[in-house]
């Protein structure tokens, strides 16, 4: 009785999977249906079938069960496996947002959709038989492509023959088939074969009469699917075509008559809505989520169990995606429903579709916003899990989507070893490089480059400037494929991008790469709107923001009144009842802003310290540790500047806030951030030993700055290394340490060379020479000190040529009137001896 039940268990299975992979499969673990009692039983059981239709799909698929048993698995099902494509879940999560590491989203696409059931028997001419019987012959002969390729030539003969009047069904039966070689076709291009599909589909639907509305919503189906993989530089118009024919195709079909093909259409309407680009992207996601609930009224678990872990899945990643709404709420949900539908997948009879369950359930729990690096364990375990099964499957493609994925997962964990988890992203992606190349998987290999680009950027490591400049390259690689005529949404997220890695980069001119960011971050504020992608927008406001922070041309209290107004947007959509992190994102962004708004008081900051305290509500260390110490260092700063109360107890409690920040800014973990807020440390040392005299005070001030410049040289951060290379040289001076004050200017001076050689405009030239005068003047003074007056000098000397060589840059282009023209050549070429002599020295 169990093996009975056993093989009914199997044969439901069979009858119930998406696409023939999956059916072939179902036998290939089941070989007991092909014994003859067994179709014998099969056989008086689709006799009872009460549905015309559903006889004839019943029919259809026991005959092919005949098929097997006498030639065999392969060969009976050899003209119904198209060949192997890549999934079409093509991009995974793409990118994270630079700010604070967080998703900004991605695409999924279809898995196979249903194809249209194998059409009964049909009168054949006798002219016909000969051909028909070579068409079996090479369903039968197991060659795969070469097969397929030769069933469709001879088809499409046939059709240029011409099919006598007197056999419609012959007629339209052969446009189906060869409609469906075409969309399966992996030989010539893509586009072409799809769109020779999509005109064998229309004649076909030309000739199936209306008194056969089953059969016109077959073929709607077949001819919306036909639209919905067309490849086009504008997606909307072919995604239109394709909600066009499955909405057709829904008011054909009575949903008792035909529960599974009515669920079947209305999955793959909502993932033409999932994908649509034009309009409100939360409209189109929750239209998709609308489509996907009522798909799983008639594709329920038990009478379509594959139909329905499918239709679970579209509708996980639709809450995924959702941009509104609790994000939580969403991602549980999502989560809850990729469990599910794991039941109803097997590893071993639906390897591909397990395995993309088991891919999306990582990508919602790398989202989900609580108990991150918990979170993200579990993702890159999920995906670990979907690299066994393609690798124990041979499928290259959706290892390289999983290898995708697994990178970015182990890039936003910003817990345990910042570092190897970024290394170990990068072999990731460079793994599924080797698959996804330009030429052959454009958007993937875009997605790949501008996640390694990201992950590039974040590395804390000796050779960090090194790899922000091949971040650099990976990005505007991915913004040569994601434009943002063709792929606006994906445009978007690359600027983004590139903007956040130009606002870190170290080499080049510091205020072209403050501009450079903020013109990625308009570009892609260009395209993502409040209405569109409230989540993206509000991010895109806070980068914009902290660039602006950081821009020095222009005038900076308009600058900055321009970063308030940014953030404040992003404070319209990121709520703390629904976006926490986010909102405590945004709050310290605006806190930075009041810190450096002067008004000759301290109103604005004590703004920035009471905005500061209400970030730290919602960022708590065991979830947000990195977030945490970040706005811990900046109310300590925000402290050592405010004059008014009692000095003292204002360092006392910058020291106490640098302090909580060590906890997790440790060497270690991120030696960058650890510099800084060394650093700070450094200053409240200083400024609380002049306050009070303390000698302590003043060694605590020296090892800080000392600790600082370990981490920053000038190759690695050259502002960074020249700021506190000043603050130490400027003590040590105090402390008549002229070795030490030499030797410290020294580095100061080599980090200011290289700011004053990148620097792009004679007005930022100029600017670099005057912040690194004072360290040349400290180490004049310390050499003749050091009985060394020809490196007195000399140290003098380097700073006034470089002086006079940018005063001589910025003179008169023009002879001014009344200068004898041997007196303006003599000048010419003096000046130019100079500047010669600075470019060389």
């Amino acid at each position: 009785m169990e093996h009975l039940e056993q093989l009914g268990e199997a044969f439901a299975r069979y009858l119930q999977s998406t696409t023939w992979t999956e059916a072939r499969a179902v036998v290939r673990s089941a070989p007991e249906l092909l014994n003859d009692e067994v179709l014998t039983a099969l056989g008086r059981f689709v006799a009872q079938a009460g549905d015309v239709e559903d006889r004839k799909v019943l029919d259809a698929h026991l005959a092919l069960l005949r098929r097997a048993r006498e030639v065999g698995i392969e060969a009976a099902f050899a003209d119904k496996v198209a060949p192997t494509r890549p999934s079409q879940e093509k991009i995974g999560d793409l990118v994270s947002d630079p700010v604070d590491g967080r998703p900004m989203g991605g695409l999924i696409g279809s898995e196979a959709r249903p194809s249209a059931a194998p059409p009964e028997p049909i009168a054949v001419p006798p002219e016909f038989e000969q051909d028909l019987d070579a068409l079996n012959r090479l369903a039968q002969s197991g060659r795969g492509e070469e097969a397929l390729e030769g069933a469709r030539e001879l088809i499409e003969w046939m059709l240029r023959r011409g099919v006598p009047s007197g056999y419609p069904a012959l007629h339209t039966g052969l446009l189906e088939r060869l409609g469906t070689l075409y969309t399966s076709r992996r030989s010539g291009a893509r586009a072409e074969n799809l769109e020779r599909a999509v005109g064998l589909f229309r004649e076909q639907l030309a000739r199936t009469p209306a008194e056969e509305p089953a059969d016109r919503a077959r073929v709607l189906n077949n001819l919306g699917n036909a639209y919905f993989d067309l490849p086009a530089r504008d997606r909307n118009a072919p995604l239109r075509e394709a909600i066009r024919c499955y909405r057709e195709g829904l008011s054909l079909l009575d949903p008792d008559a035909h529960p599974l093909r009515y669920g079947a259409l209305l999955n793959n309407l909502g993932l033409a809505h999932y994908c649509l680009p034009a309009g409100s992207r939360e409209a189109n996601i929750r239209e998709a989520i609308r489509c996907f609930e009522a798909a799983l009224r008639y594709r329920s678990a038990a009478a379509a169990p594959l139909g329905f872990a499918a239709t679970l899945t579209h509708l996980a990643d639709a809450y995924i995606e959702l941009p509104t709404g609790d994000r939580t709420e969403n991602l549980r949900r999502a989560i809850d429903c990729f469990e599910t539908a794991l039941r109803y997948r097997d590893s071993r009879a639906h390897p591909g579709e397990y395995a993309a369950t088991l891919n999306s359930l990582g990508r919602a729990y790398s989202h989900l916003p609580s108990d991150r690096e918990e979170n993200l364990r579990h993702a890159v375990e999920c995906y670990d899990r979907v690299l066994r099964v393609y690798e124990e499957h041979d499928d290259r493609f959706g290892r390289a989507a999983a290898l995708t994925n697994r990178g970015l997962a182990l890039a936003s964990r910003l817990g345990s070893d910042r570092n190897a988890n970024l290394r170990a992203a990068l072999e990731s992606y460079a793994a599924a490089l080797e698959i996804y190349t330009r030429a052959g998987f454009p958007q993937e290999y875009a997605a790949v480059q501008l996640n390694r680009g990201l992950a590039l950027a974040a590395l804390t490591t000796a050779d960090a400037a090194e790899r922000l400049e091949e971040a650099v390259e990976c990005l505007r690689e991915a913004t040569e494929v994601f434009t943002q005529e063709a792929s606006p949404f994906h445009y978007a997220v690359a600027m983004n991008a590139l903007g956040g890695v130009y606002r870190r980069r170290r080499r080049g001119d510091r205020a072209e790469n403050i501009r450079q960011a903020i013109v990625g971050f308009q570009a892609a504020l260009c395209v993502q709107t409040p209405e569109a992608a409230p989540w993206e927008y509000a991010i895109l406001c806070i980068n914009l923001g902290n660039a602006l922070l950081d821009w020095a041309d222009g005038d900076r209290s308009e600058n900055l009144k321009l970063a308030i107004e940014c953030f404040e947007n992003a404070r319209k959509v990121f709520r703390p009842e629904t976006h926490p992190e986010d909102y405590a994102l945004t709050l310290n962004g605006l806190g930075n802003a009041y810190a450096e708004l002067k008004d000759g008081t301290d109103a604005n900051q004590d703004r920035a310290i009471e905005l500061y305290e209400e970030s730290l509500r919602y960022r708590r260390p065991e979830s947000a540790a990195f977030a945490y110490a970040m706005t811990c260092n900046n109310l300590g700063n925000a402290y050592v500047v405010r004059q008014s109360g009692d000095r003292g107890d204002n360092l006392h409690k910058a020291l106490e806030w640098f302090s909580k920040a060590l906890q997790f800014r440790t060497a270690e973990a991120a030696p960058a951030e650890y510099a800084m807020t060394m650093n700070s440390g450094g200053v409240a040392f200083r400024d609380l030993a002049n306050l009070t005299g303390d000698s302590d005070a003043v060694g605590y001030a020296i090892g800080s700055f000392r600790h600082a410049l370990r981490y920053r040289t000038p190759d690695n951060d050259p502002v960074g290394c020249r700021m506190t290379a000043r603050n130490l040289a400027a003590l040590l001076f105090r402390q008549r340490d002229w070795s030490a004050v030499l030797a410290t200017a020294e580095v100061g001076a080599a980090a200011g060379d290289r700011l004053f050689r990148s620097g792009l405009s004679a007005r930022r030239r100029r600017a670099e020479v005057s912040e690194t005068a004072l360290l040349h003047r400290l180490a004049s003074f310390a050499s003749a000190q050091l009985g060394e007056p020809t490196g007195a000098v000399l140290w003098l000397e380097r700073g006034k040529t470089r002086a006079l060589a940018e005063a001589l840059r910025a003179g008169p282009a023009q002879r001014p009137a009344g200068v004898p023209n041997e007196v303006w050549e003599r000048f010419r070429r003096a000046a130019q001896r100079v500047r010669d002599t600075v470019a060389e020295g």
